[in-house]
């Protein structure tokens, strides 16, 4: 998913899942899961990232399902290359 802040990519990818399966990866529940509520929201950017892609890799591996959304804003293709650079994608569909 690619999109502003707040445009609905987290919404969209609910009601995508209750309709075709799949599982979700959201990074903003990863980095809520370890930075604290008195942090800045972007401390822990590099371990959030790594724990992030480790979630996303082992759902690829585990092909449980062809349905895998990945969320964060994503805004660059920088960003987005940043994110499919780090993962193995033997396989994988990219849509």
């Amino acid at each position: 998913m690619s999109g502003l802040p707040g445009s609905g990519k987290s919404t969209w990818v609910q009601k995508a899942i209750k309709k075709n399966g799949g599982v979700w990866h959201s990074r903003d529940k990863v980095r809520f899961s370890i930075v604290t509520e008195n942090e800045p929201y972007f401390k822990k950017e590099n371990k959030v990232f790594k724990i992030w892609i480790n979630n996303i890799q082992e759902s690829l591996d585990d092909n449980v399902t062809d349905n895998i959304y990945i969320d964060a804003t994503h805004l660059t293709k920088n960003s987005r290359e940043k994110v499919l650079d780090s993962l193995n994608l033997k396989d994988a569909e990219i849509y």
